[in-house]
């Protein structure tokens, strides 16, 4: 045994609720991993799956995906437990009854309400706390009072233990406002603590300081403190596989094991390369950390294989912000010699051209999400996407043909949005119905890190305040709230009245995830000749017959394709005459009033899905 054996202190990480139970926690897998190199032993909570077998898969559900995010359902529950009398919990119970569409929410959050308690006492026996040094809880979203409540409960038995908090809801200003507001919370990790937490387990077990660590808050003589420096990961591929036994263990354990198929996490990047380019105006998802980095091809390769033999396991969920483009010449055409039978979900932008989807798709990645979020030009410019509307109808449209499941957001109520964005949007809308509905819609708000919260006067925001439910959750005064909130409201200046626009657009979307069975194929007879078959509600005819230049042009623009490209082609084929120049208009109004093209200015782009004859 050496003297790190002895001296180390034990260290249990904990993932508490409120997040999916249907796959482990990859940033304390990581933790616990990298803990291991470093020769510290490890062990990880999972309290969630606890508490999903106390309150039901169904209830669990109902806060953890069903209650809008915004309304923070799970951080109320534990709120309750505690700060009792302190919350206005009249007001809440009404705001979810005013703001959720779902019967039965009301009355399955009052019931849960009841097990806060006995579920904190068995964290408490279950997850043996007392057999442990040092207790780390993973925040992220509905995980925060969670967090607080269990550390709560463990300072007050065992005041020698030393809890310390990490995750997304410890960045920036949020983790010294925590430290500063519970006591009880001896050290925050902001930022990327791969290192920094190892670190820190070190020198809390030798005595030692930690004022040169990185990202760290601490408590000295009474008084919050924060070190220097940003904590963060630069070498990807240096980095281990995440441990994810504990998960299996907990499952096996568990009555719910039968009842769950588990997908595995995996982070081949960090940060976002078209963020560090040009940052999408209302995205905050990387923090203080926004550049790049990802893992070299081989080693992905490496990981999926080792992870898939340890745990019997093909299904993976890349959490990477967006994939790197890379991976198109190297990880894919490896997946698909080496792994065809692994399945992967990544996060992509829908600039992906038709070849790329393809590829997506012969390399076992099944399901992705695009950053679509809108159907006009305009507004994806305000966005700062860097793609158009058309490429976005283009890349679904591709999707729908190699069957890669695309789940993707509509987005709304952004400041500079005109009438004319709307009137457009609800014209693709009604032409798009043979393609992948929206996986949600919604307004857009405000996420700290975002350009709109660090620049507000420049896309004329003002009043930016803590979201509502905040100050419904948290008995704390407005500046502490306002520096623990991650979401906010706020006023836009010169805003139009927007709501029946809006509510078209979500009746047309409700309409079509409900009827969603049309379809608009095109069928390939030669070369020269091409069956059209729309089942469209909108449909002006259910077949229609291209033959020649009207098939080659309809083929031209099966991705977005301006109309001087398309003269070119008409004026360079064999044997043409300046009677094809006449033709052209006709036919791409033709195309465009009975729904089988959409165009946006000189740009047109074919919406048919191709078939195999």
């Amino acid at each position: 045994m050496t003297s790190l054996d002895k001296t180390i202190h034990r260290v249990l990480l904990i993932n508490m609720p409120f997040v999916s139970v249907r796959h482990p926690a990859i940033g304390i897998s990581l933790l616990k991993a990298r803990l291991a190199q470093e020769g510290i032993i490890a062990r990880i909570g999972y309290a969630n799956i606890i508490f999903a077998e106390m309150a039901g898969m169904e209830g669990y559900s109902t806060v953890d995906e069903k209650i809008n995010l915004t309304l923070f359902p799970g951080d109320w529950l534990f709120a309750q437990a505690l700060f009792g009398s302190q919350l206005d919990t009249e007001t809440y119970l009404a705001t979810l009854q005013h703001n959720t569409e779902r019967h039965g929410d009301y009355e399955c959050l009052l019931a849960l309400r009841e097990l806060i308690e006995p579920f904190l006492n068995q964290c408490m026996e279950r997850l043996r706390i007392r057999e442990y040094g040092i207790i780390g809880f993973t925040t992220t979203f509905q995980q925060g009072m969670a967090s607080l409540s269990l550390a709560h409960t463990i300072k007050h038995r065992y005041p020698d233990k030393i809890i310390v908090l990490g995750g997304a809801n410890c960045e920036g200003s949020m983790g010294v406002q925590l430290h500063q507001s519970f006591p009880w919370i001896d050290y925050v990790c902001r930022g990327e603590a791969d290192y920094t937490f190892p670190e820190l387990v070190k020198r809390i077990s030798y005595g030692k300081q930690i004022a040169d660590i990185p990202g760290i808050v601490y408590r000295h003589e009474n008084r919050t403190v924060v070190t220097q420096g940003t904590a963060g990961v630069s070498e990807m591929d240096a980095l281990p596989s995440p441990d994810y036994d504990d998960y299996f263990k907990a499952l096996e354990n568990s009555p719910l094991g039968k009842h769950i198929a588990p997908t595995l996490p995996i982070q081949n990047a960090r940060g976002c390369w078209w963020g560090a380019k040009s940052q999408c105006t209302f995205c905050g998802l990387n923090g203080e950390n926004i550049s790049f980095r990802s893992r070299s091809a081989p080693r992905v390769l490496q990981e999926l294989q080792f992870l898939q033999k340890r745990h019997g396991i093909s299904t993976f969920t890349a959490v990477d912000n967006v994939m790197d483009m890379r991976y198109f010449e190297e990880l894919l055409p490896m997946l698909k010699k080496t792994s065809p039978d692994i399945s992967l979900f990544y996060e992509v932008r829908s600039t992906l051209d038709k070849g790329q989807v393809k590829q997506l798709k012969q390399a076992g990645i099944h399901s992705v999400q695009p950053g679509i979020e809108s159907l006009s030009t305009h507004v994806l410019k305000l966005m700062r996407k860097g793609v158009t509307a058309l490429q976005n109808v283009a890349f679904l449209k591709w999707c729908n043909q190699y069957e890669v499941v695309p789940a993707w957001n509509l987005l709304y109520g952004f400041p500079g949005e005109t009438e004319e964005d709307y009137q457009q949007i609800s014209r693709f809308l009604d032409l798009l119905t043979h393609l992948t509905p929206p996986h949600a819609t919604a307004p857009v708000r405000i996420d700290r890190f975002s350009p709109f919260y660090s620049d507000p006067d420049q896309f004329g925001i003002r009043d930016i305040r803590p979201y509502f439910t905040y100050n419904l959750i948290y008995p704390l005064k407005e500046t502490q709230v306002s520096n623990l909130a991650y979401f906010f409201q706020y006023e836009v200046e010169h805003e139009f009245d927007r709501s029946a626009y809006v509510a078209e657009i979500l009746e047309k979307i409700n309409t079509w995830k409900h009827g969603h069975s049309d379809s608009l194929t095109k069928i390939h007879k030669n070369s020269q000749e091409l069956l059209i078959v729309d089942t469209r509600t909108a449909r002006r005819q259910e077949q229609i017959a291209l033959s020649g230049i009207q098939c080659e042009v309809y083929e031209l623009c099966d991705s977005p394709t301006g109309l001087c490209h398309i003269l070119d082609l008409v004026r360079n084929r064999p044997g043409s005459n300046t009677g094809l120049d006449l033709w052209l208009p006709q036919f791409l109004k033709q195309m465009e009033q009975w729904g089988l093209m959409i165009r946006e200015d000189d740009r047109y782009l074919s919406l048919a899905v191709e078939e195999s004859v």
